[in-house]
């Protein structure tokens, strides 16, 4: 797999589609609005800090010296970073129309999950980046509550197993290649029908929600702020 195709593929992965993007020039202390949800540097740099990890897992280090259409890969990651924080803000949103809340036992997984990403990324980098516990088990609960709704969401999605049939027998569907594995390949087309089942909705949602930067602290922030 060439790093042309690796950007592709987590272009695709974390892409949303249908919210208008905005440009603020006026400095402030937040990165961007989701309608009236400011985010602030440290919450962005650490969804930034996930896609910087799997870009490197994909490409190494030197891929943040590629560019794709011409634009750079770091743009790409920030970008794909701002689509990550608007999907999750705005799914847990409709938390309560699906009756999704967190439970103790979530917390308390999110709390213990948040000193270990806390650990993982280093005190020169989260002091530095103004990263605390209390801000990482926020973005997790967040995260913990963004998963319990997509799957109540998609808890009533059937895959079409005619569709995935026909494909495989053309030789069409992902892993059909070289002797892959069936399970395998239905387990990613029947995903990939449930992500397509999701963003229809998450979509519809988005036709209301408006994303500002704030420009000047935008271009501010590096891939390079980890080191």
């Amino acid at each position: 797999m060439t790093k042309k195709t690796i950007v592709i593929i987590i272009i695709l992965a974390v892409s949303v589609i249908g919210i208008s993007i905005g440009l603020f020039l006026n400095k402030g202390t937040y990165v961007a609005k989701i309608d009236r949800y400011k985010v602030k540097p440290a919450e962005f740099y650490v969804y930034l800090y996930e896609q910087k990890r799997a870009f490197e897992d994909l490409g190494g280090a030197d891929i943040w010296e590629m560019e794709f259409d011409g634009e750079a890969t770091e743009d790409i990651a920030k970008q794909n970073a701002l689509n990550t924080l608007v999907r999750v803000q705005v799914t847990c949103n409709h938390a309560d129309i699906y009756q999704q809340a967190l439970t103790s036992e979530d917390t308390a997984d999110t709390a213990e999950a948040a000193e270990q990403l806390y650990e993982q990324i280093g005190p020169e980098v989260t002091d530095a980046l103004k990263i605390d516990v209390r801000l990482l088990t926020k973005i997790l609960n967040d995260k913990k509550l963004y998963e319990k709704v997509y799957e109540a969401i998609t808890a009533g999605y059937k895959p079409d197993t005619a569709g995935f049939e026909d494909q495989w027998a053309q030789g069409t569907a992902e892993d059909t290649a070289g002797g892959a594995d069936k399970d395998a390949a239905w387990q990613r087309y029947a995903a990939a029908g449930k992500e397509t089942y999701f963003s229809t909705l998450f979509n519809d949602w988005s036709k209301n929600i408006s994303v500002d930067k704030n420009q000047a602290i935008w271009d501010s922030i590096h891939i390079k702020d980890f080191e």
